[in-house]
């Protein structure tokens, strides 16, 4: 498992010590074995934004701006996506908030899609994807191992790189004692 690049920055908080600091892909753990002796709480969060369901615009015609309706396939929706939730393009524009989700159909809020989206485009999400039906845990997990003395991060990825590592980037924090 790879370990963060040590960019720690400290902050005294009275008589405790908190910890930051950033994560890039393939990063997991931190050490903070010469900081703190236990750690109180923790938590981390995603910058890199967009990522992606598996779920595909099934449209030969593409999806034009302003659709209500959108025609999908590739993942089922229904274990993808959940009414309510924000949907973006690959390149991070908003298209749109979700009304309904069924297996090969997407239903949008009014005004509809925001822009046009091509044939076999990818449905996105922004942060961690939190899957409808949670099969394989693709959020943000921070967790502390206490005898090894490291945070581990266990972001989701984006696509899968051949080293199978993460490749979301984000920021930590820890707060303990010296």
């Amino acid at each position: 498992m790879g370990t963060v690049a040590q960019d720690i920055r400290t902050h005294v908080v009275g008589d405790l010590l908190m910890l930051s600091g950033t994560f890039v892909a393939g990063g997991r753990e931190v050490d903070y074995s010469s900081h703190l002796t236990s750690v109180i709480a923790s938590g981390g969060h995603i910058t890199s934004g967009i990522v992606t369901t598996g779920v595909l615009i099934n449209q030969a015609g593409n999806e034009a701006a302003g659709q209500t309706t959108l025609t999908v396939d590739g993942t089922n929706a229904t274990l993808a996506l959940y009414p309510g939730q924000s949907i973006y393009a690959v390149d991070g524009t908003f298209q749109g908030v979700l009304a309904g989700v069924a297996a090969t159909e997407l239903t949008l809020e009014a005004p509809g899609l925001i822009a046009q989206m091509d044939d076999d485009a990818p449905v996105c999400v922004f942060g961690a994807y939190k899957p409808g039906v949670t099969l394989i845990s693709k959020s943000l997990d921070i967790s502390v191992d206490e005898t090894r003395k490291v945070l581990v991060i266990d972001a989701p990825q984006n696509t899968t790189p051949p080293d199978g590592t993460s490749d979301s980037g984000g920021r930590w924090w820890i707060l303990g004692q010296r």
